[in-house]
């Protein structure tokens, strides 16, 4: 069977063509764009831990479990109307683009998701060695206010770690201080940039990989040996900024966490260790620690006595200082943290921990204030002071017998009256 075609001349046929392909290229780019293809899908909240870190955005190597999606950068070439077949190209391509970053992304994430489980299996049982192979280390007792327990086992880590490794009370106290301002006390996956664990230690900087810094015992190490190798500062909180570099230069983060710090280790030390280095109140140990060191707590006139006074408080008692209370020692036995120390008459018979403070008839120099360690019975206490000997405020804190004919009183901590 045949067919016959209605014959047209050829230019009609061309025009007509012509007409029709200009008509839909000048519609396509309007169904582009109202069919336009959305890349950019829902980022992940920033996790709600109650920590106190401002910002603190996981990534996907800090927390497996927030896998944030791809975002579709800016067109570059936005639609103008004229080439809508181009325009077509572009979202295609982007699109494949964001399925192969999304793929990377998912790798990485299942990645970190099995890094993560082997870290908590070697926590878990790291801590499950510390519960049945605790002698001779600190025992938790009860909960200071506000501490739960998860952050009682890392601070009782903290310290034990210090312990082991020889650094003193003051020293255990700071890397508390430090944790509990950084992490809140907890091993934190995620923290400002990449910021992780309990210290919040960068990647970048060196403290070691996401893996290493996840591992308490690890962190907690490093921590200590930038604490050896930081220089001390004029106060505890100083200390933990030359350690950290944090954006506070004065330490005032750290400073705000003092406090509960002192109040977290005390309520460790009162259970006790079985090694009797701590002595029979428990001051004995930060006595010893203390002889034969310079300290100048506030920066300014060298090594006072009351200098040592403000790292008493601070490091041991778990007061305030004195800074800006006082100008002499002498007026500490009127000036002092009443919260934290207890008047005791002259004629009464000190204890080791004691605070003894001179009047000014005993140097004519605005009084003397040192740390018993015990009373000879003679007249006389044996006393670990600062600004004692022919150095002045230059030297060293040292162990005096020191007479008590012009003490003005004791201030017992109230810590060694429990």
């Amino acid at each position: 069977m045949s067919m016959t075609f209605a014959s047209q001349p050829k230019s009609k046929v061309v025009g007509r063509f012509k007409a029709n392909t200009a008509s839909t290229f000048k519609k396509l780019p309007s169904q582009l764009s109202s069919q336009k293809v959305d890349f950019q899908t829902q980022q992940v909240a920033a996790p709600s831990s109650g920590n106190g870190i401002i910002g603190a955005r996981p990534s996907v190597a800090d927390n497996p479990e927030a896998i944030i999606q791809p975002q579709t950068p800016e067109d570059l070439y936005p639609s103008d109307g004229t080439d809508g077949v181009k325009e077509m190209g572009r979202a295609a391509t982007k699109g494949i683009m964001a399925e192969q970053d999304l793929a990377r992304r998912q790798a990485e994430a299942d990645r970190a998701r099995e890094a993560n489980a082997n870290l908590t299996a070697g926590t878990n049982a790291f801590w499950d060695g510390m519960e049945s192979n605790s002698g001779g280390e600190y025992s938790v007792g009860a909960l200071p206010s506000g501490v739960d327990a998860e952050q009682m086992k890392y601070a009782q880590q903290i310290a034990n770690i210090g312990r082991q490794r020889g650094f003193s009370e003051e020293d255990i106290r700071i890397g508390i201080m430090t944790a509990l301002a950084e992490s809140g006390l907890r091993n934190l996956n995620y923290g400002d940039r990449d910021s992780v664990g309990l210290f919040q230690q960068r990647t970048s900087q060196g403290w070691g990989s996401i893996q290493q810094i996840m591992d308490p015992t690890y962190s907690i190490g490093k921590f200590y040996d930038a604490l050896k190798g930081s220089g001390r500062g004029a106060n505890p909180w100083n200390t933990a900024q030359n350690v950290q570099r944090s954006g506070f230069a004065d330490g005032s983060n750290y400073q705000a966490q003092w406090g509960l710090a002192n109040s977290i280790f005390s309520s460790m030390s009162q259970q006790g260790a079985s090694k009797p280095t701590r002595g029979a109140n428990g001051s004995l140990s930060w006595i010893n620690q203390n002889n034969g060191k310079y300290h100048d707590f506030d920066g300014s006139y060298g090594a006072q006595c009351v200098d040592l006074y403000n790292f008493y408080m601070t490091g041991f008692v778990g007061g305030r200082s004195s800074v800006g209370q006082v100008n002499y020692a002498q007026e500490l036995w009127g000036r002092h943290d009443t919260g934290a120390l207890v008047q005791i008459a002259k004629n009464q018979r000190p204890q080791m921990g004691d605070i003894a403070i001179w009047s000014n008839s005993f140097n004519g120099q605005g009084g003397h204030v040192a740390v018993v360690a015990q009373d000879n019975g003679n007249g006389t206490i044996r006393v670990l002071n600062a600004n004692a000997t022919s150095a002045g405020p230059n030297g060293n804190t040292v162990m005096s017998n020191l007479s008590t004919g012009s003490l003005l009183g004791y201030l017992r901590p109230r810590k060694l009256m429990r």
